[in-house]
């Protein structure tokens, strides 16, 4: 604890006043007043200490972060990542647009002290001086307090800037408070802080210990810190092709607008925050430049991987989350391997973490600048395939999927009982481009419609064309309610007519069955790629039985009867 010579000349004297009035430093007791603990203080013997206090201030660590892409050849480039965030010192951030740190302020207003045991943790008394104080210069605090249980005490100063259009130093929970520490670190702002914008509305705090019983004839250096982290957002470049530009910015999960603290008053220390003690600003901004002002959140978590800085690994620390426009993606001429997408689009949610620079570290810290700026750009498809693997990327969608074009292919008039077998008769062909139905349960689960071909063995397809003709097909099947056929002719999705969609014959379930691996192995077309491993009809049939092919191995039958049950995937022409 840092002590200073002190000027009597320098001095501002305030006096506290009490349940009775005390002369000079002379003891009193007063044995008609009823002793009681009344929220941690206590009305037994008291005295008037005085206490010759400085208040100082430090400067205001910086931290600093950048977005960007990531380094050409870099191993985060080669695991499919399409930017990276990394965080510098200020000595190394020379580059980046930073905000300047505002001076120290050097006049304060609504100085407000309060003392406490620094055993007991009982309040012993608060002094609170009137007008504007002149920082790093001396001036004397009156405290009444008890004589009993502590033999040293512990200082609390809270002050505004003078140049604070707030007084939230001198708010009523503070002029009226007269409790424990304990509670004094459970007393708070309101969250107005977040709207404001100027470093000076923000209170400081500072507190020292070791106090003794008999006051101090040196003065006591009262360091003051900034109650508050300060976070800088800068979007610097959005850029994302075929995507959504930059729309909105919100900090989430932001500390309580605390006056005390667990840790220390400068902003070190490794006690975790409170759970309850976790809120979320109102509203997103859609400003490129924003600044928040919040309360500390220490958070730890045992994390080695940049990519575990997700949600799933850190639920209750800060993070930055980016929003960007929704894209139109419609897509009524999907070449072969795009989708049929009639309506919607989607966005992206960035989750960009706060913390030192370490990958464990999620704290936002009091008396801290947080800078980061944000460089975002690639294309919509590096955001989706970057998506599938980095949970700092979220992709959100809407989109109707109506449709995965497989391409243009040729009909069998034989088809083997194994596929691949040699003998294949090729005859006839088709010039349509096919487009599959997304997964029948429209998420990317597994399929889950099954249907029953017909009730009847009766044969309704004599000619070869069944094998690779739909309409021939679609002309010739059990047209029963609720039947394969009946599911399939009844599917509008992408807003078509009804009879559009039909079940595959044959050949087409082929084709099917052969892109099949394809896109099971190409995330991006996970809408479509979620076949049960099971068998599928085809239309084609084969006097009293029909064709199906179980996918999950290619196994071809033409002997399955058409009461059984399997299941369905329709397709339609382009």
């Amino acid at each position: 604890m840092k002590k200073r010579k002190h000027r009597a000349s320098a001095y501002h004297r305030i006096m506290m006043l009490s349940a009775c009035l005390l002369i000079g430093l002379s003891w009193s007791c007063n044995d008609d007043l009823e002793k009681e603990d009344n929220g941690g203080k206590g009305n037994e013997e008291t005295r008037t200490i005085t206490l010759p206090v400085n208040l100082s201030f430090t400067p205001i660590t910086e931290t600093k972060a950048v977005t960007r892409p990531v380094k050409p050849g870099s191993e985060l480039e080669k695991a499919g990542f399409h930017y990276e965030l990394e965080v510098t010192s200020s000595t190394t951030a020379d580059t980046l647009s930073a905000p300047d740190t505002k001076a120290v302020p050097t006049q304060l207003k609504n100085v407000v002290a309060l003392l406490f045991g620094e055993t007991t943790g009982k309040y012993k008394g608060k002094a609170t001086v009137s007008g504007t104080v002149t920082a790093e210069s001396d001036l004397l605090l009156d405290f009444t307090v008890n004589t009993t249980t502590d033999t040293s005490y512990r200082l609390v100063v809270i002050a505004n800037d003078n140049a604070a259009e707030n007084s939230y130093a001198s708010s009523p929970v503070l002029s009226s408070f007269q409790d424990t520490y304990a509670k004094f670190l459970e007393v708070k702002m309101t969250n107005t802080m977040m709207t404001r914008t100027k470093d000076e509305d923000v209170p400081y705090v500072g507190s020292i210990t070791g106090i003794s019983m008999e006051g101090a004839s040196s003065v006591l250096a009262v360091p003051l810190y900034r109650m508050l982290a300060k976070v800088r957002v800068i979007i610097n470049n959005f850029s994302i092709k075929g995507g959504g530009a930059f729309n909105s910015q919100k900090l989430v999960n932001i500390g309580v607008y605390l006056f005390g603290t667990s840790n220390a008053y400068n902003g070190s220390g490794s006690i975790t925050t409170l759970a309850e003690n976790i809120v979320s600003p109102n509203g997103d901004y859609a400003s490129n430049d924003q600044i928040y002002y919040v309360g500390e959140n220490i958070q730890s978590y045992s994390v080695t991987s940049v990519t575990d800085r997700c949600l799933d690994k850190a639920p209750n620390a800060t993070y930055l989350r980016l929003i960007t426009n929704q894209s139109n993606n419609t897509n009524t001429s999907p070449s072969v391997g795009e989708e049929y997408i009639t309506s919607g689009g989607v966005y992206f949610m960035y989750y960009i973490f706060l913390g030192n620079g370490s990958v464990s570290d999620f704290s936002v810290r009091r008396n801290t600048n947080y800078t980061i700026t944000v460089n975002i750009d690639g294309t919509l498809e590096g955001q989706r395939q970057q998506a599938q693997t980095d949970k700092r990327i979220e992709v959100v969608s809407n989109e109707v999927h109506a449709g995965l074009n497989i391409g243009k292919f040729g009909g069998a008039v034989e088809f083997p009982a194994e596929v691949g077998d040699p003998g294949n008769k090729i005859a006839g062909y088709y010039t349509k481009d096919l487009l599959i139905e997304p997964n029948t349960i429209r998420t990317t689960a597994k399929d889950n419609v099954e249907k029953i071909w017909s009730n009847s063995t009766t044969q309704l397809q004599t000619q070869a064309r069944r094998y690779w003709d739909p309409t021939y097909t679609v002309a010739f099947m059990d047209k029963t309610a609720d039947l394969a056929y009946d599911y399939c002719y009844n599917l509008t999705l992408g807003s078509v007519a009804k009879g559009t969609w039909y079940l595959p014959t044959q050949a087409q379930l082929g084709a099917i069955w052969g892109i099949l691996q394809g896109i099971q192995e190409d995330s991006s077309y996970a809408n479509y790629s979620a076949f049960a491993e099971d068998t599928y009809w085809s239309a084609t049939e084969n006097a009293a039985n029909a064709w199906t092919i179980k996918l999950s191995n290619g196994h071809v039958r033409n002997d399955t009867g058409k009461s059984d049950r399997y299941h369905v995937r329709c397709v339609r022409d382009l």
